[in-house]
């Protein structure tokens, strides 16, 4: 018996320096597998932090977009208000040039009846010359 507790000694001795190995191999596993645990972790910050610039602009770019929408309805107001006040600027156009075309007509008939006026003092300052020129021939011819 004192053999074979040499021969379970060695056999022990072998299954511990064998268990030994397999746990030095599996340490060695397992400081891989942090290791890659502490890569992806890495990996997984830095997608975090580019997730949270790409929120971040995302947000810059609704804001930007709330402005110009803001701006869109500002200036689709000023244009609404612009066409009203073009037309109300051509209605009184219209009235104006009505009033112009008005003018100008009685204006025209002003002038012809100042022609004829003209024509007719004419005529009598012409008649009143010729009386005048017998006037002083009898006069003349009575002295």
């Amino acid at each position: 018996m004192g053999h074979s507790t040499g021969d379970d000694n060695s056999l022990a001795g072998q299954v511990l320096s064998r268990l030994d190995d397999l746990f030095g191999h599996m340490e060695r596993r397992f400081e891989q597998i942090d290791q890659r645990f502490e890569r992806i972790e890495q990996r997984l910050d830095r997608i975090e932090k580019r997730l949270d610039e790409h929120d971040k602009r995302f947000e810059q770019l609704e804001q930007r977009m709330e402005r110009q929408e803001t701006l869109t309805r500002h200036v689709e107001d000023m244009c609404a208000e612009l066409f009203q006040a073009i037309t109300n600027t051509n209605e009184r156009l219209d009235k104006l040039y009505e009033e112009v075309r008005e003018m100008r007509e009685e204006q025209s008939g002003k002038r012809k009846h100042l022609a004829f006026i003209e024509t007719k003092v004419w005529e009598h300052e012409r008649e009143i010359y010729l009386l005048r020129e017998q006037v002083d021939k009898y006069g003349k011819e009575e002295s």
